[in-house]
């Protein structure tokens, strides 16, 4: 059946790499229990990484950041979103310090896609 008049606008993706499994359920969860963020947001797997919008990167694994710079190559209009147990330093990325709490997430992915948003809405 075909639906027409019906504007199909496609979620923006989220991923991550290098992050402890409780993290990764954190991400999950806060973005399955705020309708907000699950109209706009998908979360997808790793491998998946060339067709997403915001990547959050363990910022204190070697191997984390050099999978990002390797992804960052191939997805120029990708925003990453560090993750660290350090002291936030300035720049242009976003900086998580660890703990991090559902509501910060949210805020968090929503401020990365305003300030980006001619990166977002180039790829895919």
């Amino acid at each position: 059946m075909l639906n027409f008049g019906k504007k199909r606008t496609e979620k923006l993706g989220i991923t991550y790499f290098g992050l402890l499994a409780h993290e990764i359920a954190v991400i999950k969860s806060t973005m399955e229990s705020t309708p907000d963020l699950a109209a706009k947001f998908e979360l997808r797997e790793p491998y998946q990484a060339a067709m997403c919008h915001i990547v959050v990167v363990n910022q204190d694994s070697e191997l984390a950041t050099s999978w990002w710079k390797h992804v960052k190559k191939r997805n120029l209009s990708a925003v990453p979103m560090f993750v660290t147990n350090s002291k936030q330093t300035p720049g242009d990325s976003a900086y998580c310090k660890r703990p991090f709490s559902p509501s910060f997430l949210q805020a968090a992915f929503q401020d990365l896609v305003s300030n980006n948003r001619p990166h977002a809405q180039q790829s895919c």
